[in-house]
């Protein structure tokens, strides 16, 4: 294809040679014919690429965190690890950290003499399960008479955590204890209840967990009573046995040292290992609210047990609710007042329940709220289940709503063999709550996308259906299939106005291993919360091009450890240079309108502010905004640097030239709704051309005007070849022809898609002339000519 300035051929055209040093005359002649056209483009451009969201690349760091307190050295104490009746015990190491942690493991003798571990390198989010004799050194494996443990690293509060289970106890299911942060221990006052079957024996231990002695009177719920003193980290084991069949058991500690010095765990077993739990100690004092509160409760298939204990000096009533999954608008179920004397404990009769489960599927599995109308912490209670086909004993934490750290979750998940984890998140409030998380493994992490709940709904989380489901995030991650091992973490999201509203935890079972774990470790606070863009700044776009934007949230822990996924945002614009679609997404369209700079701002709604003192995490009852917001530059493509790029005799007197351009962004292809061509003007005194000398019958129109091509092409296919067609007349004189060439593009964009000028004025000159005896003719542009010599006679 070509652009050509041409005549018709003439058949008796002659090959001459170019006279380079004969220039004659100030005038030109230019006419144009396109030996073929191109097809039109299409008029859609899009800059850049559209393509599939990602997470922003850039690690912006951790923004300013209002929250965050600074790393220390922090310790975690639980007051026994040794029982003569356990065939062994382990613990789990639960990293919340960004990075690799050094742990140092401390034992302590039930007479509290020291023996400290070597210590152990844990991986960011990593879950380890670890007999915990191979902690202890090699001399000391073989020893009894342990009495507590402790972890200690440098970091963030809670950045690492554990759970301590014995194994086998009286041949039976395993049994759990949890740890303590030693900041956090500071009560003067502990209660627990629980439930105890036939010819089964409760075995307490308090322990110290400071440098210091101290003692406690602890009063169980038949009046008897035990006074201990406990050396700097000793140990102290009291066992009491049920004489009287299966029944409902208290107990009492009044720490008469220093407050929070004295750490208790408890133990139920049965002498046959047929029911083997946990006794939960809570602090009526440090209770948050009066109601009481569980999740993944199992009521079809169980035995379920219910104890509550009054912990005032006045009678109270009570009610137990039970909440489908589905939330509050499923119809609860609710018992009979409970009434209940003063400090009394009672088991909660619980067979309307599981008669009206066996007409309602929706009371399967459910939450549990005990609602209470009298002070904060003036009811404590615990929740049993056995396993009817299975005999496996589940313990579910039966507490009031907690801390604002509660709020959030780090719990370890595992699904190997016939492990099973199932992690459940409750919204226990009036209104809607939201939250958002991750599933970690070894190698890699699932989103789990920003969800609400409804009031009383429940989120349930069956990790081995989620990994075999091939469930997947707005990034396309999934668990992969021969991933068994990980932690689950989540945390509230969005605007609490102040209240408690979420609970979690997991429960991890396994038949064969004897095991009915429940997992509700917390982090330290919620999260702070912080948008982002990507591409930051947006992209710069053509005018009725488009472009995308995505809207990205990340959050940010105490620790530094944080995770992104793509949010939800209203879109908006600042001006009309550009527009968006749609106004409420993940990703929006950004279509260039007019040439300019318009910003836009991700609005991904507002978060709860809070704040820790290093102990405790408190809401500030105020909240902040999360978003993103950047300008993007609207731009016009079009022709620039138009230039020759070559110039040559093509043989019977055509000059052909070769012109290339390039695009104001750097891009051809944005020039695709751009056309480029030229324009010819005559001195109309010289039309139509004489003849002779000239080839007769040569009039083109003035001005000339050829077809153009599309500014994606960045050059002349063909070149422009300025041509003479036909034969030159004889007698032959002397006369010079003169025309006015321009090279121009037009952009619907640009001046209102009117002509711009590339290059031009040009002159081409065509002369006949005398030379030696001879007649010529040559054309003559930009200092390059071609000819014919001699012309024939």
């Amino acid at each position: 294809m070509r652009l050509s300035s041409s005549f018709k051929k003439s058949a008796r055209e002659r090959a001459g040679f170019v006279l380079l040093a004969i220039l004659m005359g100030t005038l030109t002649w230019l006419t144009h014919t396109s030996a073929a056209k191109f097809a039109d483009a299409s008029n859609e451009v899009t800059v850049p690429v559209e393509r599939a969201p990602q997470k922003p690349k850039k690690d912006k760091g951790r923004p300013s965190c209002p929250h965050c307190a600074p790393a220390g050295n922090q310790e975690i104490y639980i007051p026994l690890i040794d029982l003569p009746e356990a065939q062994g015990s382990e613990i789990v190491f639960n990293s919340r950290s960004p990075q690799a942690m050094s742990v140092t493991p401390t034992f302590y003798k039930r007479d509290g003499r020291i023996v400290v571990g070597d210590p152990v390198t844990v991986q960011s989010a990593e879950i380890r399960y670890v007999d915990i004799r191979q902690l202890l050194p090699e001399h000391y494996r073989n020893q009894r008479d342990w009495g507590g443990f402790s972890l200690s690293y440098d970091g963030f509060n809670r950045e690492m955590w554990s759970q301590f289970r014995f194994i086998g106890v009286n041949g039976g299911s395993n049994i759990d204890e949890f740890f303590t942060v030693k900041d956090e221990s500071r009560s003067d006052e502990l209660e627990a209840a629980w439930w105890m079957p036939k010819k089964s024996e409760a075995i307490l231990a308090l322990g110290n967990l400071t440098d210091n002695p101290t003692s406690a009177t602890i009063a169980f719920g038949d009046d008897h009573e035990r006074r201990v003193h406990l050396a700097p980290h000793a140990t102290e084991i009291l066992r009491y046995k049920s004489e009287k069949g299966e029944r409902a058991e208290s107990a009492v500690i009044n720490v008469t040292g220093a407050a929070g010095s004295i750490v208790p765990t408890g133990l139920i077993t049965s002498e046959d290992g047929t029911f083997n739990s946990v006794i939960r100690f809570y602090s009526p004092k440090l209770t948050k609210q009066p109601n009481l509160y569980a999740n993944g409760f199992h009521v079809t298939g169980n035995t379920p047990h219910m104890v509550l204990k009054n912990t005032t000096a006045s009678s109270i009533a009570v009610v137990p609710k039970f909440v489908p999954l589905s939330g509050e608008a499923s119809s609860p179920f609710m018992l009979p007042q409970v009434y209940l004397g003063p400090n009394e404990t009672t088991e909660v009769d619980l067979k309307p329940l599981l008669h009206a489960a066996k007409k309602r599927h929706d009371l399967d599995v459910v939450s549990v709220e005990i609602m209470n109308w009298v002070s904060p912490g003036s009811i404590i209670g615990s929740l049993y289940g056995i396993g009817v086909a299975t005999g496996v004993n589940y313990d579910v934490p039966l507490r009031d709503s907690g801390p604002v750290r509660a709020m959030t979750g780090s719990y370890p998940w595992k699904i190997t063999d016939d492990f099973r984890t199932v992690a459940y998140i409750t919204n226990i409030s009036d209104q809607k709550a939201g939250f958002v998380g991750e599933i970690n493994y070894q190698g890699g992490h699932v989103i789990i996308d920003p969800r609400e709940l409804a009031p009383g709904e429940t989120a349930v989380f069956d990790l081995e259906k989620f990994r075999n489901d091939q469930t997947s995030d707005n990034t396309g991650n999934k668990l992969p299939r021969e991933v068994s091992l990980g932690q689950f973490k989540w945390a509230v999201h969005g605007v609490t106005n102040g209240k408690l509203l979420l609970i979690g935890r997991a429960e991890m079972v396994s038949r064969s291993q004897k095991i009915s774990t429940s997992y509700s470790c917390n982090d330290p606070c919620p999260p702070y919360y912080s948008g982002d863009l990507d591409p930051f700044p947006p992209p710069t776009i053509l005018v009725s091009a488009t472009g995308s934007s995505s809207a990205w949230e990340t959050a940010y822990y105490d620790s530094g450890y944080h995770y992104t996924w793509g949010a939800s945002a209203a879109w908006s614009v600042d001006t009309s240079v550009v527009s968006i679609s749609p106004e409420s997404a993940h990703t929006t369209t950004l279509t260039g309108e007019t040439p300019g700079n318009g910003c836009v701002n991700a609005d991904m709604g507002r978060e709860e502010s809070y704040s820790y003192d290093g102990r405790d995490c408190y809401d500030n009852n105020n909240t902040y905004p999360v978003g993103s917001g950047g300008c993007t530059d609207v731009v016009c493509a079009v022709p620039t640097n138009f230039h020759e790029t070559n110039a040559s005799d093509a043989g019977n007197g055509t000059l052909h030239f070769d012109y290339a351009w390039e695009s104001s962004t750097g891009s051809l292809a944005d020039l695709d709704q751009c056309r480029v061509g030229e324009r010819v003007d005559y001195n109309s005194a010289d039309l139509p051309l004489a003849s002779p000398p000239f080839p007769s019958g040569l009039n083109p129109s003035n001005p000339t005007t050829q077809p153009d091509f599309a500014g994606s092409v960045g050059a002349f296919p063909n070149g422009d070849n300025h041509r003479t067609p036909g034969v030159f007349v004889t007698p032959y004189s002397e006369k010079t022809i003169v025309a006015t060439q321009i090279y121009r593009y037009h952009c619907p964009c640009h001046n209102g898609d009117g002509w711009e000028t590339l290059m031009g004025p040009l002159t081409i000159t065509r002369s006949v002339y005398p030379f030696l005896g001879f007649w010529g003719f040559s054309v003559t542009k930009s200092g390059h000519s071609a000819g014919i010599f001699p012309l024939p006679e």
